[in-house]
C-alpha cells in the first residue's frame, strides 16, 4: 500500500504562486501540483439552499484522504448529502489519480460503491479501502476522466464530452460533461449531458457552475495520517 510521507496543510499550498491558466505543467512538476490539488481538494463545503440538487435543499459535501488503493499514491473520498451531515446521501465517489511517472499533466477518475452505507464510514475510518472492505465500480465510462489544469491559485478540471459517451435507459448515446473548479475558499462543479446531435438533454443551459462555500479551512493530511497540530 502506497502512502505519502509527511504531513501537509492547505494553507501552506494556497500561498504557491502559479502558472498561467493555459500553461501545460511540464514532466516533473504534475507530481507537485498533484500534491497541491489534493490539499485544495480536501475540506467541508455547503451550498446555498437554491443551488440544491433536490426541493432547494442545501448539499454538504466532504472530502477527505483515505488510505488508497494498490497502485495509488493518492485518494480521496467525496461524499455529498442534503441538509448536513445526518441528510439523506446524495453523491458518493472514490477519487484516484493517475500518477505515472513523467506525465505532464493530472487526470482524475471516479469510482462509486456497491454498498453506499458501508462507504459511509470512510469518514471517520480510512483504511477501508485499501484493507479491500469495500468493493467499487466505474462511475462512468473510460473515456470519462477529469483532466486538470492550474487556474490562478487553484486547479480547473473538466470531462470532455467528446470522449465520455455512456448509455442512457433508454439505449440512447449520452455524451457527458462535467467541470470542477478547486478553489481557496469554494468548490464549483457543474454537470451538462448531450445526445448525439449535440442538443443539450440535462444541466445548466447558460453554463453556470454550482458553488460549495468551504465552510472550514481542514488541514490536508496523508492518507491514514494525523492532521499536524
Amino acid at each position: 500500500m502506497l502512502r505519502k510521507a509527511g504531513l501537509l496543510i492547505i494553507t501552506s499550498f494556497l500561498c504557491t504562486h502559479g502558472h498561467a491558466a493555459d500553461e501545460v505543467p511540464a514532466a516533473g512538476t504534475a507530481d507537485q501540483e498533484l500534491t497541491e490539488l489534493v490539499a485544495l481538494y480536501i475540506g467541508t463545503y455547503l451550498s446555498q439552499p437554491d443551488e440544491g440538487a433536490r426541493d432547494a435543499r442545501p448539499i454538504l459535501m466532504r472530502v477527505v484522504a483515505v488510505d488508497p488503493p494498490a497502485g495509488h499514491g493518492w485518494a480521496l473520498y467525496s461524499e455529498m448529502r442534503h441538509d448536513g451531515i445526518d441528510g439523506d446521501i446524495y453523491r458518493q465517489n472514490l477519487l484516484v489519480f493517475d500518477e505515472t511517472p513523467g506525465r505532464t499533466g493530472n487526470t482524475m477518475t471516479s469510482l462509486g460503491f456497491s454498498d453506499r452505507q458501508a462507504a459511509a464510514a470512510l469518514i471517520d475510518n480510512p483504511k477501508l479501502v485499501a484493507a479491500g472492505q469495500l468493493a467499487t465500480v466505474p462511475a462512468l465510462g473510460p473515456g470519462c476522466t477529469m483532466s486538470f489544469r492550474r487556474e490562478g491559485n487553484g486547479f480547473f478540471g473538466r470531462i470532455d464530452p467528446q470522449t465520455c459517451v455512456i448509455t442512457g435507459k433508454r439505449g440512447d448515446a449520452r455524451h457527458i460533461e462535467a467541470q470542477t473548479l478547486l478553489r481557496r475558499d469554494a468548490i464549483e462543479q457543474l454537470e451538462r449531458g448531450y445526445g448525439d446531435d449535440g442538443q443539450l438533454l440535462f444541466g445548466n443551459r447558460d453554463g453556470v457552475r454550482y458553488v460549495w462555500p468551504r465552510i472550514d479551512m481542514t488541514e490536508a493530511r496523508p492518507a491514514g495520517g494525523e492532521p499536524q497540530p
